[in-house]
């Protein structure tokens, strides 16, 4: 077997990789963005998905490690594609629960090659397979012996800190994400009963969509809804091109009414 890590290993490697996500996140979408996003939930400089994907490579890993082919071809092959099985499946786990849990979809690569609902993508995973190897085999060892080196008492101190920090930004984020969801129940809700008497003359209301908002909103009261929308306007900042299956036109428009 490889490497045992102890409970603190753990919880400074999740530390430290939910936050060198949030590094390379923020980093390359603002760049292909052209100004800054924040891509993280919470309001820490932090990327949960990030820290437990990584966390959970290195521990299984630690498993895997004695009987991965000695080969040197074979062995970063096998290797690269394991880690990106294991992070994949927790980027496809985390995109169904929070679209379950919060009526929305914040990534979507459903325009992606090889793409698997929309949630992960081949060229996605590839990403993961190889910067996942790159941690494990290059970054890891040296980061815990960094971690290792700072005196325990510190170190405890330290992730102590961090992880009620996380928790009480967690509290608020979801429910701030729980208040969401309702607006958006609500709009669907709304603007349901008037696509409902519309039916089948939708399609005519497609590129006319910003007309067709004006003229609804009287009838269904949606201002008052979007007052409340915009409270959570952070998250349609850092997740631009989030959607929704139901109503995705009328969602995209109330979400960038939302942004203003």
């Amino acid at each position: 077997m490889g490497i045992k890590y102890t409970l603190l290993d753990i919880a400074c490697m999740f530390m430290a990789y939910a936050a060198i996500g949030w590094v390379w996140e923020t980093t390359y979408v603002s760049f292909k963005m052209g100004r800054y996003t924040n891509r993280g939930f919470l309001r820490a400089p932090i990327i949960p998905i990030y820290g437990f994907a990584a966390t959970t490579i290195m521990i299984m890993m630690s498993f895997v490690e004695p009987v991965l082919p000695t080969e040197p071809f074979l062995f970063l092959v096998t290797s690269i594609v394991y880690i990106a099985v294991v992070a994949s499946a927790w980027e496809y786990v985390t995109s169904f629960v929070m679209e379950w849990a919060f009526k929305a979809r914040w990534w979507d690569y459903s325009k992606r090659a090889f793409n698997l609902h929309g949630r992960v993508a081949l060229g996605v995973s590839a990403f993961w397979g190889l910067g996942g190897f790159a941690l494990w085999y290059f970054v890891n060892t040296e980061l815990l012996s960094a971690f290792r080196a700072v005196p325990i008492v510190v170190l405890r101190s330290i992730v102590a800190v961090f992880y009620f920090g996380v928790l009480v930004d967690a509290t608020f984020t979801l429910k701030e994400l729980i208040n969401l969801r309702a607006v958006v129940i609500k709009m669907h809700a709304s603007i349901g009963e008037v696509i409902d008497e519309i039916g089948d003359r939708i399609d005519e209301f497609e590129e006319n969509i910003e007309v067709w908002m004006d003229e609804i909103e009287e009838r269904v009261a949606l201002s008052r809804i979007i007052e409340k929308g915009k409270k959570y306007a952070r998250f349609y900042r850092n997740y631009p091109n989030a959607t929704t299956r139901k109503l995705p036109l009328v969602f995209n428009t109330l979400r960038e009414k939302i942004k203003r």
